[in-house]
């Protein structure tokens, strides 16, 4: 195990926020799992993880699995 990321999500629409925390070998689909998990979510929503909050349009994607077959982005079970 070479650590843990902790991080901070927030739904500033709804003032609420969550601390999750990640360890380093988990995968962006793991991430959303454990968003999901802390919200109390249904996971009934295609997603996206964008790496530039400042313009996240231009910048690097990362797609769910089930988006995988319509998107040429890479996946997030493989990040």
């Amino acid at each position: 195990d070479k650590g843990m990321f902790w991080l901070k999500v927030e739904l500033p629409a709804h003032q609420v926020s969550r601390t999750v925390a990640m360890p380093v070998s988990m995968t962006l689909d793991d991430l959303h799992a454990q968003i999901q998990k802390a919200f109390g979510f249904d996971d009934d929503h295609l997603y996206h993880f964008y790496l530039n909050l400042r313009n996240p349009y231009a910048s690097e994607r990362y797609v769910c699995p089930d988006e995988a077959e319509w998107d040429d982005a890479p996946t997030t079970d493989s990040v």
